[in-house]
């Protein structure tokens, strides 16, 4: 009886010391995902981009215009684009035209955004405690340690991400070189990432279209900027 009683008392030692050690690291695990989480949200904006060129030397100070876009609608905003890239152009050395006929480069711009649903597998784990199959003492009497391998993996369960795609695409054309404008600069950066306003992306794409202009011709490359100070990071 006696050795009974010590052995509960032993037995509910060490599930109450386990209990302890399992609240120490489900708290370490929440305060680790909880530091995540921040990371994550205000982590790089990171772009795609793809750079096609065969830039003209004698370029420097020349000027031009956008094209009209083919489909009409969403004047205001596609203006607002332009402004964006007219900067970028600006840091470049070329200015606007006063009138189409005077410009030596034709820019076409265009946007595109879309939500799709992204679809991974993420381990499920048990955090409550398992006991192993009952053990027997010298008296034969049954008695259940606690595991000291919880948690344990249960298997896999499907999350649902909603994924936002964004692009901004410039294409320039040269009027100098034939009677037929040829295409000079052909340049896409794509957002791909947690839904974002799209004119609240666009600044940021058209820094990344221009980004080392005119840049290397058949070139991929990320570019980063940190969404605090808006700063370019260094790769």
């Amino acid at each position: 009886m006696t050795r009974l009683l010590t052995l509960k008392i032993l037995i509910n030692s060490s599930r109450h010391q386990l209990a302890k050690h399992w609240q120490r690291v489900k708290a370490r695990l929440a305060a680790s995902l909880a530091i995540a989480l921040i990371a994550g949200c205000a982590g790089p904006l990171t772009t795609k981009v793809s750079n096609f060129n065969q830039w003209p030397q004698d370029a420097a100070g020349s000027n031009f215009i956008f094209t009209v876009p083919a489909s009409k609608g969403y004047e205001l905003e596609q203006q607002s684009y332009e402004n964006q890239v007219q900067a970028e152009l600006g840091k470049q050395g070329l200015q606007p035209a006063k009138s189409a006929q005077n410009a030596r480069f034709e820019v076409d711009l265009i946007t595109s955004s879309s939500l799709s649903e992204d679809k991974y597998l993420q381990p499920v784990y048990q955090d409550f405690y398992i006991y192993q199959p009952p053990h027997r003492d010298q008296n034969g009497n049954l008695y259940w340690p606690p595991s000291l391998f919880a948690p344990r993996y249960v298997g896999e369960r499907e999350i649902t991400r909603t994924l936002q795609t964004s692009t901004l695409r410039v294409q320039i054309r040269d009027r100098a070189a034939t009677a037929k404008p040829g295409v000079v600069f052909e340049s896409q950066a794509t957002y791909e990432g947690d839904p974002r306003d799209l004119p609240k992306l666009v600044p940021y794409l058209a820094r990344a279209v221009f980004n080392g202009f005119p840049g290397m011709n058949g070139s991929i490359k990320l570019v980063k900027f940190d969404t605090k100070t808006g700063e370019l990071l260094k790769p």
